[in-house]
């Protein structure tokens, strides 16, 4: 009997493969344990067969012209088929839908979470909070570590809470498995690489025009290592506790093409389903949601591949001629801030943002919309009340939390020495003083 090629013992194999698959489908796709088969171990089923044997598709073989048909047969183990690119790309989409081939995992996901050493008083106890309502749903939480200091109120206290700052973000990476902490790089070639994928060319500012954070958003966005990205910032807050609301907004973007972005409710929902504090128009669905043509830097779930396929590049633009005067009276740079950039791209392209609760017990956000220290005060119970549902009628319907749960008066009286303050910045500047 003549040996057997490598080429035919892999013939073989995946005749074998097929053999397997046909009987799972047979058999209403059961989870059987098929014993000694391959060689495996006898706990392992077929489709984990099947999963061990296709990372051999790009590694068993070189694809040279001879031995085309076996790396035809690696790449499409459920048949034969042309070696044509576009088939292969389109073999491959339907490998990935039935999750049967992909080598990552299916539609993996990565919690994106914006920090800085100002968000310390507030994040020791929301980030946290944040990991509880999220890490189930999520493969990857990454923490990205803006450490290039602002003007003004977002460099506020910036030096005395590095120290603090980073040993947190390290106890919290060390206790939690899924956390992989990025430091934004802001060295010339990084800077260039990351505007040619976002903004053609365009090289992205550290800030925008009042001095807040702007290439540091696309850093995390370039950095995630799954294309599902849910973004959010250090403040947020998420109640109802479903731990189905991400998977339901892939479901939905992927049933929508027009979808480019998915957010929880904006705020505690409603007893009628409406909205108090914005105007969105309703949009059917399984449970209350809202359509915009707007994006929200706070929080965004989107396909960073069809983000980057119908909105990138993305313009630099600038802000009202005021503005624009402000910022180089400030010593900031004269363009918008990027949820206005990019809402803009996505008015101009046609593209949704959809927010809706989701399954019982659904998902909302809410987001403080200023510091005091009634806040800070309150903020541990202020979490428990929104993981418990323990929100006054006053806070429903209302995205920002308002006076029913914190006091805000002292944010309202001081709110004139903040102009104060900032003509005063102004004042130095012209006259050449440092801010």
């Amino acid at each position: 009997m003549p040996p057997i090629t490598p080429n035919e013992a892999v013939r073989r194999l995946l005749r074998t493969l097929r053999r397997i698959a046909s009987t799972c489908r047979t058999a209403g796709r059961s989870r059987r344990r098929s014993r000694g088969a391959l060689g495996l171990p006898g706990n392992v089923n077929a489709v984990s067969k099947l999963r061990q044997i296709s990372s051999m598709r790009e590694t068993a073989l070189p694809i040279g012209r001879k031995n085309a048909s076996v790396a035809e047969e690696l790449m499409n183990p459920f048949g034969p088929g042309p070696l044509s690119p576009i088939c292969l790309s389109e073999r491959r989409r339907d490998l990935t839908h039935r999750n049967v081939l992909s080598r990552q995992p299916f539609m993996a996901t990565t919690l994106q979470i914006n920090l800085a050493p100002t968000d310390l008083p507030h994040l020791i106890h929301i980030l946290p909070h944040q990991f509880r309502q999220l890490e189930g749903q999520v493969d990857e939480i990454l923490l990205t570590l803006d450490l290039h200091q602002s003007r003004g109120r977002f460099g506020a206290a910036w030096k005395e809470r590095l120290p603090g700052f980073l040993d947190f973000v390290q106890k919290q990476s060390a206790a939690h498995p899924k956390i992989r902490m990025h430091e934004v790089d802001y060295s010339p070639h990084v800077v260039r690489k990351i505007s040619d994928q976002f903004f053609g060319g365009e090289l992205i500012p550290p800030k925008d025009w009042n001095g807040g954070p702007f290439y540091s958003y696309f850093s995390g966005f370039a950095s995630a290592r799954h294309d599902h990205i849910f973004h959010i910032d250090s403040d947020m807050m998420f109640g109802g506790g479903s731990q189905t609301w991400i998977a339901e907004a892939k479901a939905l973007m992927e049933a929508r093409p027009e979808v480019m972005v998915c957010n929880p409710l904006p705020g505690p929902p409603t007893p009628d389903g409406r909205l108090r504090s914005q105007e969105l128009t309703p949009e059917p669905y399984t449970s209350p949601a809202f359509r915009s043509t707007g994006i929200s830097s706070r929080v965004a779930f989107f396909d960073r591949r069809r983000f980057l396929s119908h909105l990138a590049p993305l313009p630099l633009l600038p802000p009202p001629m005021f503005r624009r005067w402000q910022a180089r009276l400030e010593g900031n740079f004269p363009f918008m801030l990027p949820e206005e950039i990019l809402s803009s791209s996505m008015q101009r392209a046609g593209f949704l943002r959809i927010d809706f609760l989701g399954q019982a017990p659904g998902m909302w956000s809410i987001h403080p919309k200023d510091r005091n220290a009634a806040f800070y005060e309150r903020l541990p119970l202020l979490i428990q009340s929104i993981e418990q549902g323990e929100i006054p009628d006053g806070q429903r319907g209302h995205h920002d939390i308002n006076d029913s749960m914190v006091d805000w008066s002292s944010v309202r009286k001081s709110s004139w020495k903040r102009k104060l303050r900032h003509f005063g910045l102004i004042y130095n500047r012209i006259k050449g003083g440092k801010p």
